[in-house]
Protein backbone atom coordinates (compact mmCIF):
# COMPACT_ATOMS: atom_id res chain seq x y z
CA UNK A 1 0.00 0.00 0.00
CA UNK A 2 2.91 2.30 0.93
CA UNK A 3 3.83 2.92 -3.40
CA UNK A 4 -0.22 3.18 -4.04
CA UNK A 5 0.18 6.42 -1.31
CA UNK A 6 3.31 7.25 -2.47
CA UNK A 7 1.66 7.58 -6.02
CA UNK A 8 -1.81 9.16 -4.58
CA UNK A 9 1.07 11.95 -3.39
CA UNK A 10 2.38 12.41 -6.77
CA UNK A 11 -0.60 13.01 -8.34
CA UNK A 12 -1.51 15.46 -5.48
CA UNK A 13 1.07 17.61 -5.57
CA UNK A 14 0.75 17.27 -9.71
CA UNK A 15 -2.50 18.83 -9.43
CA UNK A 16 -1.38 21.14 -6.58
CA UNK A 17 1.34 22.91 -8.69
CA UNK A 18 -0.97 22.82 -12.02
CA UNK A 19 -3.49 24.69 -10.24
CA UNK A 20 -0.67 27.17 -8.33
CA UNK A 21 0.82 27.64 -12.21
CA UNK A 22 -1.94 27.74 -14.38
CA UNK A 23 -2.77 31.46 -14.10
CA UNK A 24 0.72 32.24 -15.31
CA UNK A 25 1.44 30.09 -18.00
CA UNK A 26 -0.20 29.47 -21.85
CA UNK A 27 -2.16 25.90 -20.98
CA UNK A 28 0.00 24.61 -23.87
CA UNK A 29 3.20 25.74 -22.97
CA UNK A 30 2.75 24.37 -19.26
CA UNK A 31 2.15 21.02 -20.56
CA UNK A 32 5.05 20.91 -22.93
CA UNK A 33 7.43 21.94 -19.98
CA UNK A 34 5.67 19.26 -17.82
CA UNK A 35 6.11 16.83 -20.39
CA UNK A 36 9.58 17.82 -20.45
CA UNK A 37 10.50 17.69 -17.05
CA UNK A 38 8.63 14.11 -16.84
CA UNK A 39 10.34 12.65 -19.97
CA UNK A 40 14.15 13.86 -18.03
CA UNK A 41 12.71 12.19 -15.46
CA UNK A 42 11.75 8.97 -16.86
CA UNK A 43 15.51 9.04 -19.50
CA UNK A 44 17.71 9.52 -15.96
CA UNK A 45 15.13 6.57 -14.23
CA UNK A 46 16.22 4.56 -17.39
CA UNK A 47 19.42 5.19 -17.84
CA UNK A 48 20.25 4.37 -13.86
CA UNK A 49 18.42 1.22 -14.35
CA UNK A 50 20.58 -0.13 -17.16
CA UNK A 51 23.74 1.14 -16.08
CA UNK A 52 23.57 1.14 -12.59
CA UNK A 53 24.75 -1.42 -9.95
CA UNK A 54 21.84 -3.82 -10.93
CA UNK A 55 21.69 -3.43 -14.65
CA UNK A 56 18.44 -4.26 -15.64
CA UNK A 57 17.58 -5.17 -18.86
CA UNK A 58 14.48 -3.13 -20.46
CA UNK A 59 11.94 -5.31 -21.68
CA UNK A 60 8.90 -4.30 -24.24
CA UNK A 61 7.04 -5.50 -27.06
CA UNK A 62 4.91 -3.32 -29.79
CA UNK A 63 1.48 -3.76 -27.73
CA UNK A 64 3.30 -2.19 -25.03
CA UNK A 65 4.72 0.36 -26.75
CA UNK A 66 1.88 1.88 -28.43
CA UNK A 67 -0.56 1.53 -25.25
CA UNK A 68 2.57 4.15 -23.67
CA UNK A 69 2.14 6.19 -26.90
CA UNK A 70 -1.80 6.56 -26.07
CA UNK A 71 -1.20 6.94 -22.57
CA UNK A 72 1.17 10.03 -23.35
CA UNK A 73 -1.51 11.42 -26.07
CA UNK A 74 -4.22 11.28 -23.25
CA UNK A 75 -1.68 12.49 -20.29
CA UNK A 76 -0.33 15.21 -22.73
CA UNK A 77 -4.32 16.45 -23.90
CA UNK A 78 -5.52 15.81 -20.00
CA UNK A 79 -2.74 18.17 -18.65
CA UNK A 80 -3.24 20.54 -21.49
CA UNK A 81 -6.92 20.59 -20.70
CA UNK A 82 -5.84 20.96 -16.53
CA UNK A 83 -4.05 24.12 -17.01
CA UNK A 84 -6.79 25.48 -18.92
CA UNK A 85 -9.61 24.69 -16.26
CA UNK A 86 -7.65 25.76 -13.30
CA UNK A 87 -6.52 29.10 -15.05
CA UNK A 88 -10.47 29.44 -15.58
CA UNK A 89 -10.66 30.67 -11.94
CA UNK A 90 -11.99 27.61 -10.90
CA UNK A 91 -11.16 26.78 -7.18
CA UNK A 92 -9.13 23.70 -6.51
CA UNK A 93 -11.48 22.42 -4.26
CA UNK A 94 -13.88 21.65 -7.58
CA UNK A 95 -11.68 21.10 -9.95
CA UNK A 96 -9.33 18.49 -8.50
CA UNK A 97 -12.31 16.24 -7.07
CA UNK A 98 -14.14 16.47 -10.00
CA UNK A 99 -11.16 15.55 -12.39
CA UNK A 100 -10.26 12.60 -10.29
CA UNK A 101 -13.13 11.54 -9.88
CA UNK A 102 -14.10 11.48 -13.65
CA UNK A 103 -11.11 9.95 -14.11
CA UNK A 104 -11.78 7.06 -12.07
CA UNK A 105 -15.62 7.14 -13.31
CA UNK A 106 -14.46 6.76 -17.12
CA UNK A 107 -11.48 4.43 -15.98
CA UNK A 108 -14.40 2.32 -14.65
CA UNK A 109 -16.57 2.44 -17.44
CA UNK A 110 -14.52 2.27 -20.61
CA UNK A 111 -11.66 -0.36 -19.10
Amino acid sequence: IGPALLCAFAYALYNIFIKKGSASIHPIFGGVILQFVAALLGCILCLTLVYGPTQEELFYDSNGVWYAVYAGMSVGAAEIISFMVSGMGVPAVQSIPTIIGGSLFFGTVLG
